[in-house]
């Protein structure tokens, strides 16, 4: 049988690793599927059947990763200025 290392998402096997330091810790990054996204610590080998099989789930309900993030920037303003302000407040005291 074929075994080749593939996406447990959309049976791809085109991937790359983010942050690879397995020169200290012996473990490889974390691997990023290029078709859809997902992200694993490892993709496992599998046999041609099972990553067919896999592409044709994926095919017919795709599912990617890719989401819009909300933006929270704005709360984490608002949060530092009433520091700011409470700690003016501290400070007007003393």
């Amino acid at each position: 049988m074929d075994y080749k290392v593939a996406c447990t998402n959309c049976g791809e096997t085109n991937y790359h690793t983010i942050g690879d330091i397995s020169f200290i810790t012996g473990r490889s990054g974390i691997h990023t599927c290029n078709n859809c996204g997902f992200q694993a610590s490892q993709f496992p080998k599998m046999a041609r059947v099972e990553i067919e099989m896999l592409k044709k789930k994926f095919a017919r309900k795709p599912e990617h990763f890719f989401k819009e993030e909300r933006g929270t920037s704005g709360i984490y303003f608002i949060v530092l200025i009433l520091i700011m302000i409470a700690f003016l407040g501290i400070l007007s005291f003393l």
